[in-house]
């Protein structure tokens, strides 16, 4: 499933799922409305999946939300 997920994000990341699903975050922008359990839209349906790329109107290249995958430090445990 995580392959997927970096594959609806338009991402490829040469790493281990252990520290794909440790280190890295989709933002909520890329998860359709009904993905969500809350209008927090903090919690995610078990078998969510992104599937909203955002395109430049402009450009119509993909973008890439600044907080759409984010590495976080472990260290500050």
């Amino acid at each position: 499933r995580a392959q997927l997920w970096l594959t609806n994000c338009g991402r490829t990341i040469e790493t281990s799922i252990e520290h794909l699903h440790k280190n890295y975050r989709v933002c909520g922008n890329h998860f359709e409305e009904a993905m969500f359990l809350n209008n927090l839209k903090n919690r995610l349906q078990p078998h969510a999946i992104p599937t909203s790329l955002i395109k430049d109107n402009n450009s119509n290249n993909l973008l890439f939300c600044d907080s759409e995958i984010l590495f976080s430090n472990n260290n500050s445990k």
